[in-house]
């Protein structure tokens, strides 16, 4: 429930143009749940949208190391297609 409420804010922020709150509150999701990629992929698409590319590499690592340390697993393919299409822009 946490998350479905924190994916409501970030939405309702990102509505507003507060992307900065859009931010803070995907920090959060993640700092929840550290393996949900949905949450990384949210976070890559806005700092595309906030004109950051260089932090999307890094979000994207920080996934990686998340579900490998947590869970033993590489990155879904659906979360690798995501990554690629967000770094390809």
């Amino acid at each position: 429930r946490a998350l479905g409420a924190l994916y409501w804010l970030v939405q309702h922020h990102r509505e507003r143009a507060d992307l900065s709150g859009a931010e803070r509150l995907l920090k959060r999701a993640i700092a929840l749940a550290p393996c949900e990629e949905e949450a990384y992929i949210s976070l890559m698409r806005l700092q595309d949208a906030l004109g950051h590319p260089e932090r999307i590499r890094q979000i994207y690592w920080d996934c990686r190391k998340a579900l490998k340390a947590n869970l033993g697993m590489e990155p879904s393919e659906a979360f690798e297609d995501a990554y690629k299409a967000i770094a390809a822009r």
